[in-house]
């Protein structure tokens, strides 16, 4: 069964997992362990093991969960996904990380006997639970918004700010997150690519901005919703979620970010992030 799923997509419903498990653990002995083993897992810190712990800690008392096999299948998952601890300093924001066809196939076969063993058994189902299942989700069911025709559709050009750390792992995060890799072109602003577009555009900002095949320019909170949308999958959910926000306050945060992300992240030493060769053709000086 292929399936769409993204390291950083991935890593969203690993932290929300993360984050309702801690609220399933009593404060107790064994509840403390699995407190710690939910935070791990929420951040991407050893997960595999991690997932395997907080199975042991809802385990005792002897007792069925149906969490227990969503968690072993949790712990079959490949580590190292984008947006987790483990991947940090890697210089392939990608890592080789996808969930197998077999996997996802065996996500549904156990999910399905969760939910049957939780029916029988009268084990209550916990918010845990319902957040473990979506894995089920498939990716691919929720297509990027297309920009032309097949068999290569143009591309949106994404300029960043060469000096700013924040916009540096803004450009990894899209490399990661467009799976096919046909989506986005990335270039600095001020750079030959940005003068030859667009030339002198004053009045831009400084962080990011599109450029869409059309011409168009999108800046602030329109350029991060419309790449969003280009994503698909759980992005372009949250893309269509993002939208219903009055533009007027997403500017405000946008801005307000954008104002402190120098202080927040160290400037790169070089314009162009640090990536592998094939993924620097990406790039336009």
């Amino acid at each position: 069964m292929k399936n769409g799923w993204t390291g950083g997509q991935y890593s969203l419903i690993r932290a929300l997992l993360g984050i309702a498990l801690i609220a399933h653990f009593p404060m107790q002995v064994q509840g403390v362990i699995g407190i710690v083993a939910s935070i791990a897992f929420a951040i991407g810190f050893q997960s595999r093991i991690a997932a395997l712990i907080a199975c042991a800690a809802l385990s005792y008392p002897l007792h069925f969960d149906p969490l227990q096999p969503m968690l072993l299948l949790y712990a079959l998952v490949p580590s190292k996904p984008y947006g987790s601890v483990d991947a940090r300093g890697r210089v392939d924001p990608r890592g080789g990380w996808a969930i197998a066809p077999w996997l996802y196939a065996l996500a549904w076969i156990v999910a399905i006997g969760a939910w049957v063993a939780a029916v029988v058994l009268h084990a209550p189902i916990s918010v845990a639970f319902v957040v473990a299942n979506l894995i089920l989700f498939n990716p691919f069911w929720v297509p990027a918004k297309r920009t032309g025709e097949a068999p290569v559709p143009p591309l949106d050009y994404v300029f960043y700010d060469g000096s700013c750390g924040l916009c540096h792992r803004a450009t990894r995060f899209l490399i990661s997150e467009d799976l096919p890799g046909t989506s986005f072109r990335y270039a600095p602003l001020g750079g030959d690519a940005f003068n030859e577009m667009i030339g002198v555009a004053s009045g831009l900002p400084d962080s990011m901005v599109v450029r869409t095949p059309s011409g168009a320019l999108l800046t602030k909170s329109a350029a991060a919703l419309y790449v969003a949308k280009r994503l698909g999958g759980i992005w372009r959910l949250l893309g269509a979620l993002g939208a219903l926000v009055p533009r007027v306050m997403r500017d405000a945060i946008y801005d307000f970010i954008a104002r402190i992300r120098y202080r927040l992240f160290a400037r790169p030493k070089e314009a162009c992030p640090m990536l592998p060769p094939d993924l620097r053709k990406r790039f336009s000086a």
